[in-house]
């Protein structure tokens, strides 16, 4: 079972991959920072070492909500995070700030796990970002949480504000239909083939709009002359980014 800075480690390369800050990072355990010669942070549990947007993201715009993500991403955790330098963080518990952290009882279920108060303020966050609304279809009533994905080890809590999704609980039912459907699907794809639909989709959906992305896709599977024509419309929908 991984330690709980094992777990944040892991959790925060992913979060920084999947928004853009990943180029130019570098993680250091206590020993190998204190080895640098270095004066600060030597008595966090991790050191983070950035030379990219997350400069910026840090020194500049603590108002921003993905700042916001990053702090309660940590928090989940039981840790909170300080600077040495601008381009550096340490990583510290919040026992250190005398904050009792809450207990699992041994052999909680799952389901009792989702009573834990550090679920229902995550869950909490994610239907206030959504309006209180489903994001699939904007229904507002018999709303649940959706975990786009699990790892093992990792509490209902201990996931990014991104991954997770405020659904209504016949949409919620729906996306787990597809998400299995997509898994087994999956290993007729390399990982090459992977990395190529992830980056792909990523361009297309910040630089053109959704229905015309969707429409291109869904010529694939009729004449040449339809996927001309979604082609030359989703071209002409592109965004003023």
């Amino acid at each position: 079972m991984k330690t709980q800075i094992e777990k944040l480690q892991a959790t925060l390369s992913e979060w920084l991959h999947r928004n853009d800050l990943h180029h130019d990072i570098r993680f250091y355990t206590p020993e190998e920072w204190i080895e640098r010669g270095e004066e600060f942070l030597t008595n966090s549990d991790l050191i983070l070492v950035f030379e990219n947007g997350l400069f910026d993201l840090i020194n500049y715009y603590s108002y921003d909500s993905l700042y916001n993500e990053l702090d309660d991403l940590v928090e989940g955790f039981g840790y909170y995070f300080e600077l040495g330098h601008a381009w550096n963080m340490g990583f510290y518990s919040l026992e250190l700030l005398d904050i009792e952290l809450p207990t699992i009882p041994k052999g909680a279920s799952y389901r009792e796990k989702l009573t834990d108060q550090r679920w229902i303020e995550k869950r909490n966050k994610v239907r206030e970002r959504s309006g209180d609304q489903c994001v699939e279809c904007g229904k507002g009533e018999s709303l649940e949480v959706h975990h786009t994905y699990y790892r093992y080890g990792w509490e209902p809590w201990e996931y990014p504000l991104d991954s997770l999704m405020c659904l209504c609980s016949d949409c919620h039912k729906k996306r787990a239909t597809q998400e299995f459907r997509f898994r087994t699907f999956m290993p007729k794809l390399h990982r090459k083939d992977l990395k190529l639909l992830r980056e792909g989709l990523t361009s297309l959906m910040y630089r053109f709009e959704e229905d015309k992305i969707e429409a291109l896709i869904s010529s694939f599977s009729r004449s040449s002359d339809e996927m001309q024509n979604a082609l030359t419309e989703l071209i002409e929908s592109k965004k003023d980014t």
